[in-house]
């Protein structure tokens, strides 16, 4: 695959206590992005909390903090979290799907086609760069007074662009009531838009 001029921008994390995986995917990935390694969990993790790492490649064998330990700190991190796509030597459905429920982009197995893992973290940037655009989106209509097409800087608004929020990024059905002419129908306009629910 061609490296595009964005590639470079963004910084992988590289966490392995195996030497040749360490070398083998620093040679796959330097070409299209920034590269740091990690030995082990604790090593990675003063990494992360000092630089900031748009993906980790995390083993889930290691000695000291496994994978899975490290995993949960990362998704426990305050700032801005990395993508994080799990590597392991053995090809389980339960520990890919383990990974993936505790906050993994990912799980692939080793040995690992270098076409199919550049593939993967292509996808994973694309989701942060996405998430990252909604954020900064949602932050410029909070700083107008709004939430998509509703209006409002009193505390009561805000309070309801709150739970608009809250409520759009879980998949359980939502009752919105209120007199008429309240503006129920726009509430649950923008639930729907900001979530992924298909409108029924």
């Amino acid at each position: 695959m061609e490296k595009t001029e964005d590639d470079i921008l963004h910084t992988i994390l590289v966490v392995d206590d195996e030497q040749p995986v360490c070398e083998s995917l620093e040679m796959i990935l330097e070409d299209h992005y920034y590269v740091l390694v990690a030995k082990t969990g604790e090593q990675a993790m003063r990494i992360l909390k000092k630089q900031a790492v748009d993906l980790v490649i995390l083993d889930v064998s290691m000695p000291g903090m496994g994978g899975m330990e490290t995993l949960h700190r990362i998704m426990e991190l305050s700032r801005s979290r990395p993508e994080v796509v799990m590597l392991s030597a053995t090809d389980s459905a339960r520990l890919g799907v383990q990974a993936v429920k505790k906050g993994a982009f990912d799980y692939i197995t080793k040995p690992f086609d270098s076409n199919d893992l550049l593939e993967v973290i292509r996808k994973a940037m694309a989701k942060r760069a996405l998430e990252q655009e909604v954020h900064y989106l949602r932050s410029e209509m909070e700083k107008l007074g709004g939430f998509g097409n509703i209006i409002g800087k009193s505390p009561q608004m805000r309070e309801v662009f709150r739970l608009v929020e809250k409520v759009s990024q879980t998949g359980s059905n939502v009752l919105i009531a209120g007199a008429s002419g309240t503006g129920k129908e726009l509430v649950a306009r923008e639930i729907g838009r900001a979530s992924c629910r298909e409108r029924v």
